[in-house]
């Protein structure tokens, strides 16, 4: 109710205003002796711990706080991340009591470490990387594999009468120094018959790489299957030679849990892959819807149409032979121990980890 207007700090008599501060202790100490009278004893020194627990202890209709989750991706934002960004607008994290953070990374090695030292409890980290990281005691381990065919490739024109590795003889072949695929390339020829040294690999920095196939400078490349994507919207006419397809398959896009927080949290993160693949699902049939929930997070560089292109590319890659008509997620102990073989026979590895310190299934079966 509105004060009166006519009547100042002043205008109330001595008087008037002692009753009402009377009646107004008077009330209140009336109403502390009831609250008093009501309320049990006070826990003295030696209460049982349950006792004070239960004392501040939400109400029966008061919901826990969300765990904190800070999930840290393998690398600058791109298409490939847009099912994150769609799990997480879409409520997934929430409704299962999560509040997840979702960080950019620096390259899949950088997030291992980053994971590994628990900086972030989970990360997008390649199979390969997780491997590695393994061997060298970093306490991670995948809890769902996402890209399991690897987009390693040799990209190749669709004239050039090239249509597998046996044809790449006498070739040339322009191939990033130190890349995952270069370093293979000797290796995948030679599991195919083809002696190495009769392809003439030239060393192209990953920058002008597309480019020098473009201009006929190089028979085919070698690098991820999206290039062709790029290639093709720049004029060219090329396609995709992959790996996997003739003998060498490495787990490509994984999601991976420190170890630690696996252990003390297994809950939590059953509740995280379960968002996330429901997010990939949710991505796999609507790649541009996906990618619109993306560009809200993204720079402006980032363009729509060629993000969706490779998100979509990356939903033919979700299975390997061997997980074929498995659940979303869940990942084939055999291509890991090749994996494992592969990576050791290039001397990439101190010790080959045993696959059951590599990965587990139990998060993906859960769901």
């Amino acid at each position: 109710m509105e004060r009166d207007s006519r009547l100042g700090p002043g205008s109330y008599p001595r008087w008037g205003r002692f009753q009402r501060r009377a009646r107004l202790g008077l009330a209140i100490g009336t109403m502390l002796a009831l609250v008093s009278a009501c309320a049990p004893a006070p826990a003295g020194p030696g209460a049982a711990p349950s006792q004070l627990a239960s004392a501040a202890a939400p109400g029966p209709g008061v919901a826990p706080a969300p765990e904190q989750v800070t999930f840290s991706l393998d690398y600058i934002l791109y298409g490939g991340h847009a099912p994150y960004f769609l799990a997480q607008e879409r409520g997934y994290f929430a409704e299962r009591g999560l509040d997840v953070n979702i960080v950019e990374g620096k390259g899949s090695a950088s997030t291992a470490q980053v994971v590994g030292a628990g900086s972030a409890q989970l990360g997008q980290i390649d199979g390969s990387v997780v491997i590695r990281s393994v061997a060298q005691d970093i306490p991670i381990k995948a809890v769902a594999g996402l890209i399991q065919k690897s987009p390693i490739s040799a990209i190749v024109g669709k004239t050039s009468g090239i249509s597998g590795p046996r044809d790449l003889q006498g070739k040339r072949i322009g191939a990033p120094p130190a890349s995952g695929g270069t370093v293979l390339f000797p290796a995948w020829l030679k599991m195919n018959g083809v002696d190495p040294e009769s392809v003439q690999v030239i060393s192209v920095g990953p920058e002008t790489l597309t480019t020098t196939l473009l201009l006929g400078q190089v028979d085919g490349i070698v690098a991820f299957d999206e290039n062709v994507i790029k290639i093709n919207a720049a004029g060219g006419d090329v396609f995709a030679i992959h790996y996997a397809d003739y003998g060498l398959n490495l787990p490509s896009t994984t999601v991976a849990a420190n170890t630690a927080f696996l252990r003390e949290k297994p809950d939590v993160v059953r509740r995280f892959v379960a968002a996330v693949l429901k997010g990939w699902a949710d991505a796999a049939p609507d790649p541009r819807g996906a990618v619109d929930v993306l560009m809200k997070s993204a720079p402006p560089t980032l363009k729509a149409e060629s993000e969706t292109l490779i998100l979509a590319n990356l939903m033919t890659l979700l299975h390997s032979k061997r997980t074929e008509g498995q659940r979303l997620g869940w990942m084939a102990g055999e291509d890991w121990e090749e994996a494992v073989n592969i990576l050791a026979e290039q001397g990439d590895l101190a010790t080959k980890p045993a696959v059951a310190d590599l990965l587990t299934n139990e998060f993906v079966s859960a769901n």
